[in-house]
């Protein structure tokens, strides 16, 4: 299909990268990360598509990622990560010992809100991906990228609190 060998390599470096690096100093920082373990996929499948729209294929990749982000704090602080940008939690008045304790209070929800603002946006640009697509491939995106959608929305009814049971869809949701 004519996979670029460099989204398959960026996939490996940044699954090194997580071995190596817990938290990002800026979303700069944090979305080259975001382009290797998740833009770099779309760019693999849009070469099986058909498209030549890696730069969208990319954005909703890292769209993608981010709600991953988003979704698996507590997960991730277990780990020892914290994928939000530390400028970030520092502009919103949030230190990781609210992570650590789970604490929902304004301060997170303003944050998370900012989050999910951001990932809307890269997933609004990434979906003009579906313009350049056959029916069926678009259909298949556009369906993958729905369920992520649903899961941010389950984030934003929860009140951004990402610490309290899952937010994974059932099987049957999906």
């Amino acid at each position: 299909f004519g996979i670029p060998e460099p989204s398959l390599q960026a996939l490996v470096d940044g699954g090194r990268q997580d071995t190596e690096q817990s938290r990002y100093a800026s979303f700069d920082e944090l979305r080259g990360y975001c382009e290797k373990v998740a833009g770099a996929v779309g760019v693999a499948c849009v070469a099986i598509y058909g498209s030549t729209d890696v730069e969208r294929a990319r954005t909703l990749g890292v769209s993608l990622q981010l709600i991953n982000i988003i979704r698996d704090v507590r997960e991730d602080w277990e780990l020892g990560r914290v994928y939000l940008p530390q400028d970030e939690l520092a502009t919103y008045g949030v230190g990781e010992e609210e992570i650590a304790a789970g604490r929902v209070g304004p301060e997170w929800r303003a944050l998370m809100a900012f989050q999910a603002s951001r990932a809307r946006a890269y997933m609004e640009e990434g979906l003009g991906l579906l313009e350049t697509l056959d029916s069926r491939s678009a259909a298949c995106v556009s369906t993958f990228a729905g369920l992520y959608r649903a899961t941010l929305d389950r984030i934003e009814a929860r009140g951004y609190d990402v610490f309290d049971g899952s937010l994974r869809l059932s099987p049957l949701t999906k």
